[in-house]
Order: C-alpha cells, then structure tokens, then sequence
C-alpha cells in the first residue's frame, strides 16, 4: 500500500521584541523547510535525578532510529516552570552539551554536532546518534520534542 502523506512545508518563526529608549529592535527570522514528509511531536517526563536518551539516530530509519540525513528539524522545550534540564548532542566520538532553564527551547536545523576541549574552535561536525536530557533534580521534569524529517 502505498502512501497517502503528501510532503509539506514547515515554517520556524523566531521573534523577538523589544523597545529601549524608545527604538524598536523587533525581529523576527522565518525559515521554511520544504518536503517535510514526517512529523514528530511528543512530551516526554525526565524523571528524577537521571539522563534519558530522547532520540537516536542512524543511516536509515529503523525501529526507533531516525535516518540522520533526513533530518530538518529538532526543537527540545523544557516545559518546567522550575528546574533546569541539560540537554546533550552526541556524535561517533564527541558530544557537546547546553543548559535549559524553565520554559526555553534549544532548536537544531540539521544533524550534524560537535564537540571540543574547553576553549577551543570547533572545526568540523559529524552525524548526530543521540540526543540526551539529564535531570539532576529530585522532581520529573517533562520536555517536549519535536523532529521533522524529509
């Protein structure tokens, strides 16, 4: 049987307002994604005091693997109102990590991550496999996640 999904567009806005000293510094980014063919949106608990593994990916999609040269978009919002999370990016042999605190979202257009010693450039990036989130706090913490693919 085949396919009743007819590939979209996806449209990312990123805006931001703001007026200091009576100028306006409003902005706002549109990046439009076409053929998107797959969408995925889930809320997800991290419990307690541990890491979880949130998404995997791989040269084709299996189970639950996503085929990382389909990739197009990954958002993770923290959808705590207290306690920070750590979200982590792992490659084949680095990983790099950011903080998010309540209520904010870490956005990705590709699947390509890297990661370097402290204070140092990075200078190239290899294929993503994992995406981590790690909850060092005593209470669970939901996130949600989102990944769109060709």
């Amino acid at each position: 049987m085949g396919t009743t999904i007819t590939p979209s567009t996806l449209t990312v806005q990123i805006k931001e307002e703001i007026t200091l000293g009576g100028t306006s510094y409003d902005q706002t980014v549109t990046k439009s994604i076409t053929s998107i063919a797959s969408y995925s949106k889930r809320i997800l608990k991290i419990n307690a005091s541990s890491s979880h593994v949130v998404a995997q990916f791989g040269d084709s999609t299996v189970n639950d693997l996503y085929d990382v040269q389909n990739v197009k978009y990954i958002r993770i919002t923290n959808l705590d109102d207290a306690s920070a999370i750590i979200v982590t990016a792992s490659g084949d042999n680095e990983a790099g990590a950011l903080e998010l605190n309540p209520q904010e979202s870490f956005q990705m257009f590709n699947g390509k991550v890297s990661g370097a010693a402290a204070k140092a450039a990075i200078t190239s990036v290899d294929d993503i496999e994992s995406i981590f989130v790690h909850n060092a706090t005593g209470v669970g913490v939901d996130i949600e996640l989102v990944l769109a693919t060709v």
